[in-house]
């Protein structure tokens, strides 16, 4: 499992790169005062992007289905 702790600076309205990890931990802590909503899609069956996917997200330690495209803020 990995790991990650990063710094991201985005201005009002900025969109970020999209990502793809199999298994990870990430700690987000918005300190900027503003909504952060982070968008979640699922794979194929060859863990390539497929935006009409589901996945599966841990929420405060409960595992939760992710529908695909969902946002959480």
């Amino acid at each position: 499992m990995c790991y990650a702790e990063k710094l991201l600076v985005s201005e009002q309205d900025q969109l970020s790169l999209m990502g793809t990890h199999v298994l990870k931990v990430e700690g987000i802590i918005n300190r900027g005062g503003t909504t952060l909503a982070v968008e979640l899609f699922g794979s194929d069956d060859a863990s390539n992007f497929a935006s009409d996917r589901n996945g599966r997200v841990r929420w405060d330690k409960a595992g939760v289905a992710c529908p695909y495209s969902r946002k959480f803020e």
